[in-house]
């Protein structure tokens, strides 16, 4: 509203960015029908080298480096300290295994942030994979997942 022009039209306001509108719907609803938080990375991951969770099926087990968004992190009281994490990106999902030393190191890392880039060796039995971590990092921002809420253990 225009104070100095009364009859004027109010001023629409600008359309968010689609990182804005996946942020607003994870905050709203923990979830969004437009858009999968790892979109807004996925530039950044190619560039990176880290391949979509899709396109681990044409790849061979060995060492691996992804990004995803956490959905759930379970520990167990029978898997003697180990930790296992659900990610997810927008073509997929990836089950990563956390040793208990890594867990103990990197407790914070692991269970307080929603984007984590998990580097380790890609194992195959059957038509399972999991990667086995042996480092985890956070993605810090544009990402548009603040405030997503995984299934976790505690």
């Amino acid at each position: 509203f225009d104070q100095r022009r009364p009859d004027a039209p109010p001023r629409a306001l600008p359309a968010p960015s689609a990182m804005q509108q996946t942020a607003f719907d994870y905050e709203s609803y923990g979830a969004s029908t437009r858009h999968h938080p790892m979109e807004h990375l996925r530039e950044r991951c190619r560039r990176a080298g880290m391949p979509s969770f899709a396109e681990l099926r044409e790849r061979p087990a060995g060492p691996l480096r992804v990004t995803g968004l956490v959905t759930s992190r379970q520990r167990p009281a029978t898997a003697k300290g180990f930790v296992f994490l659900a990610l997810e990106d927008e073509t997929g999902m990836l089950n990563v295994i956390v040793r208990p030393d890594l867990f103990e190191r990197r407790h914070e890392v692991i269970t307080d942030h929603p984007v984590l880039i998990v580097a380790g060796t890609l194992e195959r039995r059957d038509d399972v994979m999991n990667l086995l971590a042996e480092r985890v990092d956070f993605v810090h921002h544009g990402h548009g997942a603040e405030a997503s809420r995984s299934h976790d253990f505690h």
